[in-house]
């Protein structure tokens, strides 16, 4: 039942995840009645993440601006307790048990170190499911001008390796009839944008489960060269309304 789990965290940025717990057998969702979660920041130094529980059973873990800046650069050892619900084995037991549910590290980096924050090696992308996702992209070549981009994809997997988001390059961007022609997990497009790198847009008819996902970008420059310009984590947050 215990998740291993791998964050990132940026000194003086909010910080926040979604935690899923699942039976080890049937895989079902265990909805917690309550939950407490602590990042190490020292030898004998603490700090108590907020949690809550949202209405589907998730644990989300969150740290505000004046709490990230307040830790350490480094990779920092957290763990989430939870009390869940528990089927008694004999008449008055014990109808509610405490466990450890995930644990894991936060890499911490200090803002200052990444300018502009487009240029770090390792991104994370938030968005939630059924919205319409836009991000532009800005990179520089070494003249410290815009770098052009003439061709690029993105992709993104599961932790099975499945691809669950696959964006190509456009030389315009299309219209929502064009995306809503193509398959399900390309529904979407990365193409140029005046004044910076390129555009990415994630339709909200891409039928993206919630999770957490890896993704890379890879773009090719006016020499024809390709290279992978970024990864990251793709988080995509479970919505609560049913699209009409």
């Amino acid at each position: 039942m215990i998740s291993q789990l791998s964050y990132h965290a940026t000194k003086g940025l909010p910080w926040e995840r979604l935690i899923i717990v699942k039976d080890n057998v049937s895989r079902r969702i265990i909805k917690p009645l309550e939950a407490w979660a602590v990042v190490k920041t020292g030898d004998v130094g603490r700090i108590e993440l907020t949690t809550f529980i949202t209405s589907e059973g998730g644990i989300v873990v969150s740290l505000n601006e004046e709490e990230t800046k307040d830790l350490p650069v480094g990779d920092l050892t957290f763990d989430v307790v939870a009390l869940l619900p528990n089927r008694a084995l004999t008449p008055g037991g014990p109808t509610t048990v405490t466990r450890p549910v995930a644990k894991g590290t936060i890499k911490v980096s200090d803002v200052n170190t990444v300018t502009p924050l487009e240029e770090i090696d390792y991104m994370e992308l938030r968005l939630g499911q059924g919205e319409d996702y836009y991000r532009a992209f800005t990179w520089y070549d070494d003249d410290d001008s815009v770098a052009t981009v003439t061709n690029a994809y993105m992709q993104a997997v599961n932790n099975s390796g499945a691809t669950v988001l696959d964006l190509r390059w456009f030389s315009t961007a299309p219209d929502e009839v064009t995306i809503a022609a193509l398959p399900t997990i390309r529904r979407g497009y990365l193409a140029p944008e005046t004044g910076k790198s390129l555009l990415m847009h994630i339709s909200n008819t891409n039928p993206l489960p919630a999770g957490e996902f890896k993704f890379d970008i890879f773009v090719q420059d006016t020499a024809g060269d390709w290279r992978r310009l970024t990864k990251g984590a793709l988080f995509v947050e479970p919505s609560v309304s049913v699209k009409p």
